[in-house]
């Protein structure tokens, strides 16, 4: 990410909300704490779409959003998914 901040001559939001070119991952995962991905019969999907700091947060990482929800970038086993009654047991 640092490589590709020095390469476009950009910054990102860091601690405090003020820019930097070096961000920690520690603070990358804090602002990914609140993506919440549902799994359904369906397939995933994002409960509310990427906010503009995560997108640009991936958009250096050159990941798409569709790392969250894409069957083929995760789980997509549907015989584990819990029935809509909830788990057994």
């Amino acid at each position: 990410m640092r490589v590709s901040l020095k390469e476009t001559g950009t910054t990102i939001m860091g601690w405090d909300k003020k820019q930097t070119s070096r961000p920690t991952s520690f603070k990358m995962t804090t602002y990914f704490s609140s993506v919440l991905v549902l799994q359904t019969a369906g397939g995933r999907m994002l409960g509310k779409p990427l906010d503009s700091i995560q997108f640009k947060y991936s958009a250096l990482l050159k990941l798409s959003p569709a790392i969250f929800y894409a069957l083929v970038a995760g789980f997509s086993d549907k015989a584990v998914l819990l029935s809509t009654s909830g788990p057994s047991g």
